[in-house]
C-alpha cells in the first residue's frame, strides 16, 4: 500500500478531498450508485411500477438506498487509505452488515423527525450528533447503538464544522438536482413537445434519479472524510493500521476481488 501522511482537514479540505476521490474513482463510484438508483427509475418509466405508486415505491426503495450509501462509504474508505475495491466486493461487505445499517438509518431518520416536530433545533442537533453512525458501522464494525454513541462523542466540539459542511453539501446537491431536472425537462419538451402528462412526469422522475446518483458518491465522500478528520484530531488514530485491518477483512472474501493492492 502506498504510504501517505494523514493530517487533520479544514472544512474546505473535507469537501475538496471528497471531490478529489470522486474524480479519481468516478467510474466505480458511479457504478455503485447506479446499481441502487437506476433500476427503480427504469421500472417506473417502463410502466412496470405505476407512477401512482411512487410514494410506496420510494418506501420500498429505502433499504436499497441505505445499502448503496453504505457500499459507497466502504469504497471511499478503501480509496482514501490507498487501497482498491471492486463494486461487487463493496456490496458483499455491506450485505453482511445490512440489518445494522438499515436499523441505524431508521433510528437516525426517526430521531431527526421527532426532534423537528418539537423544534427545528433538536432535529438539527440529532442530525449532527449521529451523522457518523453508518461510517462507524462500515469502518469499525460496531453495533447500531455503539456507533450512535461513538458518533456523538467524535463530533462533540465540532458541531459548527459539521453543520457548515452539511449546509454546503445540501447547496451543492440542490444545484446538481436542479441542473439534472432542468436538463431532463428541457430534453423532454424537445422530444415530446408541449405535452405535460404522464410522459413528462416520467422524465422528471428519471432526471431526479440521475441527480441522486450523481450526488450519492459525494455524500459518501464528505461523510468519510469527516469521520477520518475527527479520528485524527481526537485520537491521533493511525489510519495506516486501519487500512491494514480493512485489507485483512477484504482479502478474506471468497474471490479476493477486494484485496488491497
Amino acid at each position: 500500500m502506498e504510504k501517505r501522511e494523514f493530517l487533520p482537514l479544514t472544512t474546505g479540505q473535507v469537501l475538496d478531498e471528497a471531490f478529489r476521490l470522486y474524480r479519481a474513482h468516478f467510474v466505480r463510484l458511479i457504478t455503485i450508485a447506479a446499481i441502487g438508483q437506476i433500476p427503480i427509475a427504469l421500472l417506473v418509466m417502463s410502466g412496470i411500477i405505476p407512477l401512482q405508486l411512487q410514494g410506496l415505491t420510494a418506501l420500498a426503495a429505502l433499504p436499497a438506498g441505505m445499502l448503496l450509501a453504505a457500499a459507497l462509504q466502504k469504497a471511499v474508505a478503501e480509496f482514501y487509505l490507498g487501497g482498491d475495491i471492486s463494486v461487487g466486493a463493496a456490496y458483499r461487505f455491506i450485505f453482511r452488515r445490512f440489518f445494522r445499517v438499515l436499523w441505524a438509518s431508521i433510528l437516525f431518520t426517526l430521531l431527526i423527525m421527532l426532534g423537528s416536530m418539537c423544534l427545528v433545533a433538536p432535529g438539527v442537533l440529532f442530525a449532527i450528533w449521529f451523522c457518523l453512525t453508518i461510517p462507524l458501522i462500515v469502518t469499525e464494525d460496531l453495533t447500531t447503538w455503539q456507533a450512535m454513541s461513538r458518533s456523538k462523542a467524535l463530533v462533540a466540539g465540532n458541531l459548527v464544522k459539521v453543520l457548515v459542511i452539511g449546509i454546503a453539501f445540501i447547496l451543492i446537491s440542490w444545484i446538481i438536482q436542479f441542473l439534472c431536472v432542468g436538463l431532463g425537462m428541457a430534453a423532454g419538451y424537445l422530444f415530446l413537445g408541449n405535452e405535460r402528462g404522464l410522459d413528462m412526469l416520467l422524465v422528471q422522475q428519471f432526471s431526479q434519479s440521475v441527480g441522486q446518483m450523481l450526488t450519492a458518491p459525494f455524500t459518501a465522500g464528505w461523510m468519510m472524510m469527516l469521520y477520518y478528520d475527527m479520528r485524527i484530531r481526537k485520537e491521533g488514530f493511525d489510519l495506516e493500521m486501519l487500512a491494514q485491518e480493512m485489507a485483512g477483512e477484504t482479502e478474506a472474501l471468497p474471490d479476493g476481488s477486494a484485496a488491497i493492492q
